[in-house]
């Protein structure tokens, strides 16, 4: 009863604190300023919701977290704080079921601590804020792990299978697990050999169960073979590169955009134009992971080197961001500085416990097992809070069991041991705690600048926007796309010389998509440069073809240039590239205007 009343009470805590960091972010522009991947995952959730269960072309991005939030949404309709409160509840019972797999591996007493670290474990606290997949991939994992209590029935394995072939829909990184798992469960409960084949496929089986609809969805509508998503192979070439420094960066020059699906787009546009013909998403997946490995042949010291600095940067306190930055909501929310703790904290109780598992390691394959293929699979491609997440389904228990020992031998006034222990624990901390390279944490909170000028700019409050997007540039002048922003944000504060000047250095930079030649050629109108803001759309034409809006763009300077005849042309070209709609009516009152007499 002591111990029902002491997991009720860590319960209520993981809800509390879960609680008061919604309250701290409600504050902030991106409760409701989603970007980046969230904003890509509420649209395809918000179509999803809508009818359009199918999509078209195969996933290009983990559908894990699209398909739950569109349930949340047919639901409970689209409601941020709703959704945040059901992922908060789907967050507690992910505490819930890492105490029950840390009480089958190690006993009472360490899954209480498991329990009462993850309850304050600030990464899983702030992940249950974000519309990310990768909250129900934890829970999914975990529940998954939950299932394989010793001894495991045939039915809960292949539960368990189904499980986790769910969660590897969220993140794909945990397919190699759906292999190594049932080898590790033979090692773990040896028996008769009929018995571990009847669970062998069990999990098989439940997998499958999972699996089969995504690949079959994905070559019927896609039209290609794809397991779960099409797009892994620019992910690794991203981690796997001679300018890779072990986070996500798109290197100069690339020609990849940034975005989840830019990204995507773009990696397809490089592939194609290399390998001089179109290409399918998976066939740019391949060649974009067949580059990682040219790579890695040619310059295999650069590519041992570059794993070494990953696998460093994996065992480190610092929380890589994607499209959310940790440190940047720490610092803006005093539940998240003051009652949680951190990688920091439970990497190196992890490691400990993972040292002290080893003389159990037929006992203990599973979580082993688990935790060292996940982690090279993230190390092999680049190193991200999101990324590094489900590893804590197992290291939160073998956090759970170093603390257990360091009371065991002190209950036992073993204080040899006890002082090993902590003094083991303590220089693994001060490992986890070294800094990372002079100017990486400016970088990314470039990007946060830059996340706060899309936002500003979609509310309308251009001079805010200009602001932050001041602040990425000087914070990261490289990257091209904070000065297409800043450009924009010009232009929507009237300040045109200082537009142009950005999108040229932008443009400079290498960034040179449609979008930043669209606002080059507006600024130079706005300066009276026509025949140069001409050449502007002309480009932007050049990289999208069938951009309706700017081939009437086309036509509108040209008939501010006096060329009426080319206009006209230009017209009914664009015409023929937009449905009915404000522009359809546009053009066709300018081309009544020119055929009247």
């Amino acid at each position: 009863m002591r111990s029902q009343g002491a997991i009720l009470l860590l319960l209520a805590v993981a809800v509390a604190t879960r609680l008061s960091y919604l309250r701290d972010f409600r504050e902030s522009p991106f409760f409701d300023g989603l970007v980046l991947d969230e904003r890509n995952y509420d649209a395809w959730a918000q179509r999803i919701a809508a009818g359009d269960l199918l999509g078209e072309g195969p996933f290009t991005a983990n559908p894990l977290g699209p398909y739950v939030l569109a349930l949340v949404y047919s639901v409970l309709g689209r409601d941020l704080v709703a959704v945040r409160l059901v992922q908060v509840a789907a967050a507690t019972v992910t505490c819930a079921l890492l105490y029950r797999v840390a009480d089958d591996l190690f006993g009472r007493r360490a899954a209480l601590v498991t329990l009462a670290l993850a309850a304050v474990y600030g990464p899983l606290v702030f992940v249950s804020a974000n519309l990310v997949g990768e909250v129900w991939c934890v829970l999914l994992a975990a529940g998954a792990l939950a299932l394989l209590r010793r001894p495991a029935p045939p039915l809960a394995v292949a539960a368990s299978g189904a499980l986790f072939a769910l969660a590897a829909t969220g993140r794909p990184n945990l397919l190699p697990l759906l292999v190594v798992l049932p080898v590790a469960l033979g090692i773990a409960g040896p028996g008769p050999a009929r018995l571990h084949a009847e669970r062998t496929g069990a999990w098989f089986l439940g997998a499958t169960l999972v699996l089969a609809p995504v690949f079959a969805r994905n070559l019927v509508v896609g039209g290609e073979p794809v397991l779960v998503t099409a797009h892994g192979g620019v992910n690794v070439w991203i981690g796997n590169n001679s300018d890779a420094d072990g986070f996500f960066k798109t290197p100069l020059g690339s020609g990849l955009a940034g975005g989840q699906e830019s990204l995507v787009e773009s990696s397809r546009d490089v592939a194609a134009k290399a390998l001089g013909r179109g290409v399918t998403a998976s066939e740019a997946s391949r060649w974009w992971a067949e580059r990682a490995v040219v790579f890695a042949l040619e310059d295999p010291v650069a590519f041992a080197r570059l794993t070494t600095t990953k696998a460093g940067y994996f065992l480190n306190a610092y929380e890589a961001p994607l499209e959310s930055n940790y440190d940047y909501a720490r610092a803006g929310s005093p539940t998240l500085r003051c009652a949680t703790v951190g990688f920091g904290v439970v990497g190196p109780l992890a490691l400990v416990g993972a040292v002290l598992g080893v003389r159990r390691w037929r006992e203990l394959a599973v979580p082993l097992s688990f935790g060292l293929v996940y982690s090279a699979t993230v190390i092999g491609t680049f190193v991200a809070m999101r990324y590094r997440l489900p590893v804590l389904v197992v290291g939160l228990p073998l956090a759970g069991r170093a603390v257990e020992a360091m009371a065991d031998a002190a209950r036992l006034r073993d204080w040899r041991r006890a002082l090993t222990l902590a003094a083991t624990i303590g220089m693994l901390g001060l490992f986890f705690h070294r800094p990372v390279p002079d100017g990486l944490a400016d970088r990314n909170l470039a990007f946060v600048e830059q996340s706060l000028c899309e936002i500003a700019l979609d509310d309308g409050r251009a001079a805010d926007a200009a602001r932050h997007c001041e602040e990425a540039v000087r914070l990261f002048p490289e990257r091209g796309r904070f000065h297409n922003n800043l450009g924009l944000a010009y232009l929507r504060t009237d300040r045109p010389s200082e537009a142009r000047r950005a999108l040229e250095q932008g443009i400079a930079l290498g960034h040179r998509d449609r979008s930043i030649y669209r606002n080059l050629a507006k600024a130079r109108l706005a300066l009276g440069e026509t025949e140069l803001a001409l050449f502007a759309y002309r480009e932007a034409a050049r990289r999208d073809p069938r951009h309706g809006p700017t081939q009437y763009d086309i036509a509108v300077v040209l008939d501010l240039l006096g060329r009426h005849n080319e206009a006209q042309a230009q017209l009914r070209r664009a015409r023929a590239m937009v449905g009915e709609g404000a522009l359809r009516e546009r053009i066709d009152e300018r081309l009544s205007e020119t055929s009247e007499p």
